[in-house]
């Protein structure tokens, strides 16, 4: 049966009231996939709500947006963006302040967290305690590897106090709004959205559509010069990520019509006043370059460097979609785990987008699902190639390098590697992919060590020939316990774990050896039966 759109239901008397499950699991990540439904487009509005600027001053915002109609509160929905932060906060709106009053999870019905849910109470001016009747609700997606300061796209639900007085101001700022003389009527709309409710009425939050895979949360203007703007001719840019290295932005390019990602990255003076990059421009336009035209790496599409005194380098690249982090992070909160085909065949793409960074002599030492994109077909795409070393040289090596939780054991503490330390960050990622957490999760290099050996045993990686009877950590067997993690088919049911056949935890266990000189190569893995058993049209590049 078909079901009944937004408008429809709106006109027969509901009004547009969602659960904060419905909030989180459902229009947010719409939003933040710039795929907002047709018909909520009166019910939730693009807009800033938080800066210096007068205009983001909630009575000021209550006249340019109407509420939702047959509001008891006048609530009114946003969907914009604020910066991260670990402790109590307060946001800046106009001459006031949202100060925060508390921070609830948000959960689905298996009372797993899928986000967050913060109020905040409007104060009419800095320094002084004069609250008014403006209350705010505060939607986040569920939280993991961000950190303090990044930009993160949010819904605000705005609203007056049930409890102010009839004739208060914050009710007079609510009733000033005054519709446009000549707004023209909405014509018919797809259905795509979940039914609102009546407040005596109770639904089920809608499962997320697979549009969930694509990314696109409009927020901040970039900062780059305006000679960089000038010099690659992009319009219509959004804020993808933010990081410590520079920020990424959705675009699309004036010349061809296509939607590009434009990485800009921070610059800072060296001590001889030179200009350093945060990160390595040139070594990633080099490995991008050297991978140029394979399905399962992201390609490049311009670079360039700003003039000025910020002197900002910029990467345009092809845009694909959301993290694989991301997309992790979202199954966490409803979905059932991959299936083994779904896993064997997203290796297949990352192994063979690994296998082309080897063959061009080069390792890239940072495999991660943060480095790792999510089109919307599902397929993926590897990225983030500024820490990739050339082969050609011998070792020592650069270290630390790369993300702490995918290092392979010889990088915790050694500059003797080689690429096969990206077969290990595989493994790793095969093991999330399967359980939708990682594997190993140590807050120092000894307490890594110490997880992957409490797993694997000691007795591979004292084979290792640069094993020199260094003192490993204590309370590690001598046997592997891997096949415990991931049983097989037979055995997975009964202990609730993800099951793996005999085929592909020969591949996870050949990835994940500690002994490097016995770990399986990419191109090894590859070749394994593994992927062999596939059907010949399960392999092919999905278009």
């Amino acid at each position: 049966m078909a079901s009944l759109s937004l408008d429809f239901l709106l006109a027969i008397g509901f009004r547009f009231n969602p659960s904060p499950q419905e909030i989180v699991s459902y229009y947010l990540p719409l939003l933040i996939a710039g795929e907002q439904p047709e018909d909520t487009r009166d019910c939730i509005h693009h807009a800033d709500v938080y800066g210096a600027d007068m205009d983001v001053e909630p009575g000021r915002l209550a006249g340019r947006f109407a509420p939702v109609a047959r509001s008891t509160s006048s609530d009114r929905f946003f969907f914009t963006a604020c910066r991260r932060v670990k402790r109590r906060v307060s946001r800046i709106a106009g001459r006031g302040t949202w100060v925060a009053q508390s921070t609830t999870d948000v959960k689905n019905e298996e009372k797993v967290k899928i986000g967050e849910l913060k109020t905040f109470k409007f104060k009419k001016e800095r320094g002084r305690d004069d609250y008014s009747d403006w209350l705010m609700e505060e939607y986040h997606c569920h939280p993991g590897g961000e950190e303090a300061g990044d930009v993160e796209p949010v819904v605000c639900r705005i609203y007056v106090s049930p409890r102010a007085p009839l004739h208060s101001p914050a009710r007079r700022e609510s009733a000033a709004y005054q519709p446009p003389e000549h707004a023209q009527p909405l014509g018919p709309t797809p259905v795509r959205s979940a039914p609102p409710r009546r407040e005596h009425l109770t639904t089920q939050p809608p499962p997320p559509p697979p549009s969930l895979l694509k990314r696109a949360p409009p927020v901040a203007q970039p900062q780059c010069s305006k000679k960089m703007r000038g010099a690659i001719p992009l319009s219509s840019t959004y804020v993808i990520a933010s990081g410590g290295c520079g920020v990424v932005y959705r675009a699309r390019d004036r010349r061809s019509g296509e939607t590009v990602a434009m990485k800009c990255i921070r610059a800072y003076r060296g001590d001889g006043g030179e200009l350093v990059d945060r990160s390595d421009l040139g070594r990633e336009v080099a490995a991008m370059e050297a991978c140029r035209g394979h399905p399962y790496v992201v390609q490049p599409r311009a670079h360039g460097r700003g003039g000025g005194d910020d002197g900002e380098a910029v990467l345009v690249m092809q845009f694909v979609g959301p993290t694989l982090r991301h997309v992790l992070r979202r199954e966490r909160g409803g979905r059932a785990g991959r299936s083994e085909l779904e896993v064997r065949l997203a290796m297949r793409q990352l192994l063979s987008g690994a296998k082309r960074i080897h063959d061009a002599g080069l390792m890239h030492r940072d495999l991660k699902p943060d480095n790792v994109l999510v089109d919307s077909r599902g397929n993926l795409k590897i990225c983030d190639l500024g820490l990739s070393q050339s082969t050609a040289a011998p070792p020592p090596y650069s270290n630390p390098i790369g993300t702490r939780w995918y290092c392979a054991p010889e990088i915790l503490g050694s500059t003797d590697y080689d690429d096969r330390v990206d077969s290990w960050s595989l493994g790793c990622i095969m093991a999330e992919l399967l359980t939708r957490k990682p594997l190993f999760r140590g807050s120092s290099d000894r307490e890594q060590l110490g997880e992957i050996l409490d797993v694997l045993g000691v007795n591979d990686i004292k084979q290792w020939r640069g094993y020199k009877g260094q003192r490993l950590p204590g309370g590690c067997g001598p046997d592997s316990f891997l096949r415990c993690f991931f049983p097989c088919p037979a055995e997975a049911r009964m202990l609730g774990r993800p099951a793996l056949s005999e085929a592909g935890f020969e591949v996870l266990s050949g990835l994940l050896t500690c002994n490097p000189e016995r770990r399986m190569t990419v191109e090894q893995a590859l070749r394994h039966r593994w992927f062999k058993e596939l059907d010949s049209a399960s392999l092919r590049h999905r278009p």
